[in-house]
């Protein structure tokens, strides 16, 4: 059986890679995939996803500086922050987080000091591996207390 990922073909098999078909005519070959909003590349890299998603929360600082300008205090400014942007930084993150290096994680940082010094975030907010391991925490706990969960019977017995 063969299966592809990301322009990728592999033998199930012998887990080899083989070589790709010929280009068609008019078709583009891509390199990468989006699934469910997490952008993998064909060497299984979040790379790619990490870099979009501080692009579109930079973005998103545009719209809390406007909302600054017409008067919302700080302390609204960090709840809308958390819920738009480090909701976006942190998404499916249990997911992707094994495909991202050291070096990916240093923008978003970065991203995230920029933040704090502009208040859109407050002072104590922790990185960003801090905060997928806090969403990891949610995940473990929402599927451990829930037996009908999808996820519980993946889980090893308590």
């Amino acid at each position: 059986m063969y299966i592809t990922l990301c322009g990728v073909f592999y033998d199930s098999r012998r887990r080899r890679k083989l070589p790709l078909p010929p280009l068609l005519p008019d078709v583009d070959r891509d390199t990468t995939l989006k699934v469910l909003g997490v952008t993998l590349s064909s060497n299984m890299s979040a790379s790619e996803h990490n870099r979009r998603v501080v692009s579109d929360s930079a973005q998103t600082l545009y719209a809390l500086r406007v909302l600054r300008h017409h008067g919302m205090n700080d302390a609204d400014l960090q709840n809308v922050f958390r819920a738009v942007v480090v909701s976006r930084l942190t998404y499916v993150s249990p997911a992707w987080r094994g495909f991202i290096t050291g070096a990916d994680l240093q923008p978003v940082n970065a991203f995230i000091r920029r933040c704090k010094r502009s208040h859109y975030c407050s002072s104590d907010m922790p990185d960003i591996v801090e905060l997928m391991e806090e969403a990891d925490e949610r995940l473990f706990r929402s599927t451990s207390n829930n037996p009908h969960h999808t996820l519980h019977t993946l889980l090893p017995p308590q």
